[in-house]
């Protein structure tokens, strides 16, 4: 019985052990959070299996991780609500600083206790070489997320919108080793170690974090556009009468005229960022309405309409030309995927 005994405590010294050495890891103390573990076995090889975990509150309309320290070539892992109480993981590749494209992966697998509970979304992922990525020693991560409604999709390949906070970091797997390939992220297994922040002792070191680079440019698309219109093309009409001078009233509109462009160009960079394709019509039709009560001359009518003509017609060529290369980027990542596993 003695012997029994000493068996089962040491069972549960090693797995206790083993959970342990998990880690946890949630940006600048936030509610989104990360967890790693790396099977003995993979660690000693470098490649194989390994597990990992996004948690994220329902009011983050998505949450990703990714490897690398930048998003160009970045193997990523998005989640979101698929509005049926269960999360949806779509992988994906960063091609840069643009919406990352959805990326088969086999290999890949969305493990017990994922799902929305308590107000969160919890993947629990087993990704066994579904991913080229070293396991021994330090590699570089990066996640995001986004506030925002659920976009309740079961499709991998559902568009998302630009986040609104990111953050780079690097993860030590070798503390993160666990002694058996299982899920470590059960119930049972909740109690790990968790690093907020960069710390020297943790298996995280958190490098750099920031907002969203849209913000900035729509405070200064907002700003511009109101300057124009509220005060720019009024006060440019009321110049003429005033002082009779057409050339100085000339000049005044086309120092608005060009500032309307420049400002027109911040709306369309943050709508083609985030995804609002119609915000650039709107802000299109709104431009000429603009014009048009703010009494300027037929001729600025005119070159705005050809303009913005010129302007609707290459973006939409541009949007052709762009899906149609995403759609090729698409079938060369799963051809070879698929090729593989028909030799499996």
């Amino acid at each position: 019985m003695k012997s029994t005994f000493s068996r089962s405590l040491a069972v549960l010294s090693a797995a206790g052990s083993a959970l342990a050495i998990t880690s946890s890891f949630c940006p600048d103390n936030g509610d989104v959070c990360f967890r790693w573990g790396v099977p003995e076995a993979s660690a000693s090889a470098g490649s194989g299996s390994f597990y990992f975990q996004i948690k994220a509150p329902t009011s983050a309309q998505w949450a990703g991780l990714g490897t690398g320290s930048q998003m160009a070539g970045s193997d990523m892992f998005i989640i979101y609500q698929d509005g049926n109480g269960n999360v949806t993981l779509s992988p994906r590749r960063g091609v840069g600083e643009v919406m990352p494209n959805y990326a088969k992966r086999s290999g890949l697998e969305l493990l017990d206790g994922s799902g929305i509970k308590d107000k969160q979304m919890i993947a629990n992922i087993r990704c066994n070489n579904c991913i080229d990525l070293s396991l021994k020693g330090t590699s570089s991560w990066i996640a995001a997320w986004k506030n925002g409604n659920s976009l309740d999709s079961t499709s991998m390949e559902e568009r998302i919108s630009e986040h609104d906070k990111h953050v780079d970091f690097s993860v030590d797997l070798a503390k993160a080793t666990m002694s058996s390939d299982s899920n470590p992220f059960t119930d049972s297994n909740e109690n790990t170690n968790s690093n907020s922040g960069s710390s020297s002792g943790g298996a995280v070191t958190q490098n750099g974090s920031g907002s969203s680079p849209s913000k900035t440019v729509l405070r200064a698309h907002g700003i511009i556009m109101s300057i124009v219109f509220i005060a720019g093309y009024p006060l440019g009409a009321i110049l003429m009468p005033m002082l009779g001078k057409w050339l100085i009233h000339a000049g005044w509109q086309v120092v608005m005229l060009l500032l309307m462009w420049a400002g027109f160009g911040l709306g369309y960079v943050y709508a083609r960022d985030g995804g609002y394709v119609t915000l650039i019509i709107v802000g299109i039709v709104n431009g000429g309405l603009g014009l048009q009560l703010a009494n300027s001359s037929t001729a600025y009518i005119i070159a705005y309409s050809v303009i913005a003509g010129i302007a609707a017609i290459l973006y939409l060529a541009a949007a052709f030309i762009g899906e149609r290369r995403r759609n090729a980027s698409r079938a060369k990542q799963i051809s070879p995927q698929m090729s593989q596993e028909e030799a499996r």
